[in-house]
């Protein structure tokens, strides 16, 4: 630390020394923070860690001693429960004997039972010779199977040596690159290797100390809450202004008026409709008095059709009345609601049930705004919003409900038309339904011819399916490649994780802006120092 001449005032004596920046009732601690504080500092801290290290290797050294023990006697337990079972299965021999003793067995019965064991001998022998037998053909297969083997290598060298420069110069380009890849898997394998045991002493470290265990909660905690606010912005981005939710409310109002007026258009021509069929049935009336009972019969189902239609065109109509009155209703509602949106600030509603004039009963009226509140806060403008939004959701709900009762006026008028389509062609349609019965029958029969063939081979397939899997299951090289690929998408999942993991400790081990700031307290502390230096001398 340079010092300057007038750091150091003078006095009548001389040049006075430079004091220490104690006083009375303070701790005795540097005020000056140089190179040597932060050199015994570390030192400190040294020897705390020198120490910890020093309990961590007694620790390692106890459980070694403590794990080999343990091997030790496992391995006396494991020969003690040999010991065991033998010592079992004599025991129970011996109380088979005192049973036959104590029950008075006689000595025919005995002899059934030896002969019965016999018997059940002779009979695993004779499986264990069969499953020797398969054994034996098992490995004459394999034998065979890697002289295939052979001869295909065999044959595959025959044709490298027939083939032209050029193919050669491919194939040996391919085996070259085939032999880097496996370097490069090879490589891959001893990365994963580390980097699992990496992870692994990582982990050790993180279920020793509780505070890294603290840290990595609270570094998902902080990736949670970055996710949740990018979520936030986003939808602050997409959120729209009051001024388009109305002029979008008007556009929607304006399609469902046109929605409407086409309805009802539709309305009057299906009217005209029912008369044109009411007309045609009175004169099926009149025909039919004088046919058969077979058609009375048919003029019978058609009566009932058409009073089906009559009791709903009926109620149709009142039900119409209904609706365009609850329409015209909910027009005016929310064109005054629309009128009172752009003037409105402080709005009080209380929603009662499902009902959709209670959303626009409880608006306050237009003259009820006072102009004079011009210094309204930044808090009430942001009540106001959220308070506009839930209005604007409950609009959202009644027009869904508008849109569905729409479509169900729709539907009833789709099926008022298909019954009257079929009051108009019942003949024509029972022989088209005749001609389509026979074609379907057709068919049928054709499908179910097709389907036993297709079932034919299916089982076909599937006991094919069936041998070669027991082929490939039989064989080493097989499982062998199973074990291999399983293990490799274990390493590579394990590999991502690790580099998750070193991503995430070296962003969390980034104390280069922490380093600066520190240093810059430093300097702005010791530049103080030195004010209060040249104060007091």
């Amino acid at each position: 630390m340079n010092i300057n001449v007038t750091e150091r005032p003078i006095t009548q004596h001389g040049v006075a020394g430079l004091r220490p920046g104690t006083a009375r009732g303070l701790s005795m601690t540097r005020q000056i923070q140089d190179k040597r504080y932060y050199i015994g500092l570390m030192q400190l801290k040294i020897r705390e860690l020198s120490q910890e290290i020093a309990v961590i290797f007694k620790d390692i050294e106890d459980q070694t001693k403590e794990r080999a023990t343990y091997i030790h006697y496992d391995k006396r337990a494991k020969d003690l429960a040999m010991e065991l079972t033998t010592l079992q299965g004599q025991l129970a021999d011996y109380n088979i004997i005192v049973d036959k003793m104590t029950s008075d067995v006689g000595k025919e019965i005995i002899e059934q039972e030896t002969e019965e064991l016999a018997t059940k001998n002779e009979q695993n022998l004779l499986k264990i010779e069969d499953m020797f037998e398969e054994r034996k053909e098992l490995e004459q297969k394999l034998t065979k199977i890697e002289k295939q083997l052979e001869d295909e290598k065999k044959r595959t060298e025959r044709l490298i040596e027939s083939m032209d420069f050029n193919m050669k110069e491919k194939y040996d380009e391919l085996s070259k690159e085939k032999a880097k890849l496996q370097e490069k898997t090879n490589a891959l394998q001893q990365e994963l290797d580390e980097l699992y045991k990496e992870q692994a002493y990582l982990e050790e470290e993180i279920t020793l100390s509780p505070l890294k265990q603290e840290a990595v909660k609270l570094h998902l905690k902080i990736i949670e809450m970055e996710e949740k606010r990018d979520k936030l912005k986003e939808e602050e981005k997409h959120r729209i202004s009051p001024e388009e939710e109305r002029g979008k409310l008007l556009q929607k109002i304006k399609q469902d008026n046109l929605d409407i007026a086409a309805a009802e258009a539709q309305l009057t021509e299906k009217k005209k409709q029912v008369q044109e069929t009411e007309q045609k049935l009175e004169q099926l009336e009149t025909d039919m008095e004088d046919t058969q009972t077979e058609k009375q019969a048919k003029f019978k189902e058609l009566r009932k059709r058409e009073e089906v239609i009559e009791q709903f065109m009926s109620s149709f109509e009142q039900n119409k009345d209904d609706e365009t009155r609850k329409m015209d209703r909910l027009e005016n509602t929310i064109v005054e609601y629309l009128e009172n949106i752009s003037n409105m600030l402080n709005v009080d509603i209380d929603f009662i049930g499902n009902d959709e004039i209670a959303i626009l009963n409880n608006l306050p009226p237009f003259n009820d705004y006072d102009y004079s509140k011009s210094d309204q806060s930044f808090e009430k403008l942001t009540k106001e919003n959220l308070k506009l939004q839930q209005i604007y959701s409950e609009m959202e709900m009644l027009e869904q409900k508008i849109q569905a009762e729409f479509v169900d006026l729709n539907e009833r008028m789709g099926n008022k038309d298909n019954k009257s389509i079929i009051s108009e062609d019942l003949e024509s349609l029972k022989a088209k339904l005749t001609l389509k019965q026979g074609q379907l029958i057709a068919e049928c029969e054709q499908l179910k011819h097709q389907q036993l063939e297709c079932e034919e081979e299916i089982k076909t397939i599937q006991f094919e399916y069936d041998e070669i899997k027991q082929r490939l299951e039989s064989n080493d090289i097989y499982t062998q490649i199973s074990v291999l690929e399983n293990t490799m998408d274990k390493l590579l999942e394990e590999h991502k994780k690790i580099q998750d993991f070193i991503v995430k400790e070296e962003k969390r081990g980034n104390y280069d802006p922490i380093r600066k700031d520190t240093f810059n307290s430093i300097n702005i502390y010791n530049s103080m120092l030195k004010e209060n230096l040249k104060t007091i001398y």
